[in-house]
């Protein structure tokens, strides 16, 4: 099978979305099926991944020309499948919808969060924002052959499930045979220290329950990568740090912390890379939603749930975690039934194989239904 990778999105820096991305073609191959990347709007001069470019000039081209050599390089591949995940809608893209078989990968509520992002941060450019990506997830959405979330509660969600299309629900995963610092006993700091990692202006990661936890136990220790903010007493934040930067820093603690404040977008479940990774590199996890990997299944004993919605905070149970687990090192075989990106990506291109056929009869259906009308 011939697939199409179309990203609209930063390939400039290796981040977890890129990661994602390297990931999920790597396993594809491995599985015999010839992949090619086309990033829409880019021109990175260092590409993080090996991906055809194509820039644009201006904001009005970006949403409304047509994107003729993509066009064109698409045409000659003849791809089975055009894989993309949500981005808003463009002419390159509907052009493009048009013609091929497609999927759309979607990782996130997009309304909630836009919604979200402007209440935090009540300004033009949110509200806008908040806007557009109501009215042009539209003919996105109604595009797309199928759909593949990243959790059960985005697959139910009523935005999502009016459009009569195949919806999977297929988790981020994680691949375990890369060489990765994982944790190790002897680097552990004699304090107990914990290591958070995000991206800025996220309200749903929940920096603000970070520093309530920080109060409460005084005797624990909090780096926050991702961030910029005033280190003080057992709170330090240490801005944006590339791996080889803030590794150092994730070899002194013995636990680490996911997302906490999901709940602030409305939303209940989610699969985060950097959980993932997390986990990869042995660690146990705090979290403060349900996860997609462990979803309607008994928790490991290396993850805390812990459900701060209504504001109540147990830290008794944090500290008797940490505690626990602050000598724990999770084992590969340990995540690989949860995380492992050669379990996981298996269902995946299976989903693929799936939606080509079906539109491959539906085609033959109509020709027919066609060819009866005229005879």
């Amino acid at each position: 099978m011939k697939i199409g990778y179309l990203i609209n999105y930063p390939i400039g820096k290796e981040d977890g979305v890129i990661k994602k991305v390297k990931t999920q073609i790597s396993e594809w191959e491995k599985l015999g099926h010839d992949v090619k990347v086309y990033a829409l709007f880019s021109n990175e001069k260092n590409p993080s991944i090996n991906a055809k470019q194509y820039p644009y000039n201006n904001v009005f081209s970006r949403k409304f020309a047509l994107c003729n050599l993509l066009m064109l390089d698409l045409s000659d591949f003849d791809p089975d499948i055009v894989y993309f995940r949500y981005t808003y809608w463009n002419r390159t893209l509907s052009k493009i919808q048009k013609i091929y078989t497609n999927i759309v990968e979607i990782n996130t509520d997009d309304i909630a969060e836009t919604k979200s992002n402007f209440m935090y941060k009540k300004n033009l450019y949110n509200f806008v924002r908040m806007v557009l990506n109501r009215i042009l997830r539209i003919p996105v959405l109604k595009k797309a052959n199928a759909i593949i979330t990243v959790t059960f509660e985005l697959a139910n969600n009523n935005f999502i499930k009016k459009y009569s299309v195949p919806i999977m629900t297929i988790p981020n995963s994680y691949n375990l045979n890369i060489d990765l610092a994982r944790k190790e006993i002897s680097k552990l700091s004699n304090k107990i220290e914990l290591f958070f990692i995000g991206s800025p202006d996220q309200v749903w990661h929940g920096i603000d329950i970070i520093e309530n936890i920080a109060k409460k136990i005084p005797e624990f220790y909090f780096h926050i990568i991702g961030y910029n903010g005033m280190t003080h007493d057992n709170v330090y934040y240490h801005g944006y740090l590339q791996e080889k930067e803030y590794i150092h820093i994730l070899e002194k603690c013995c636990v680490c912390i996911g997302t906490l404040a999901l709940f602030k977008k409305n939303m209940n479940e989610a699969c985060p890379l950097k959980v993932r990774e997390y986990l990869a590199r042995g660690y146990p996890i705090i979290i403060g939603y349900k996860d997609t990997a462990f979803f309607n299944k008994k928790l490991p004993e290396w993850v805390l749930e812990i459900d701060l919605k209504n504001n109540t905070l147990n830290e008794l149970e944090i500290i008797d975690f940490v505690k626990n687990n602050k000598n724990r090192v999770i084992e590969k075989q340990e995540v690989e039934p949860y995380i492992s990106s050669s379990v996981i990506e298996k269902r995946r291109v299976k989903f693929f194989e799936e939606v080509v056929q079906e539109n491959i009869d539906r085609k033959k259906n109509d020709k027919k239904e066609r060819t009866a009308k005229l005879s």
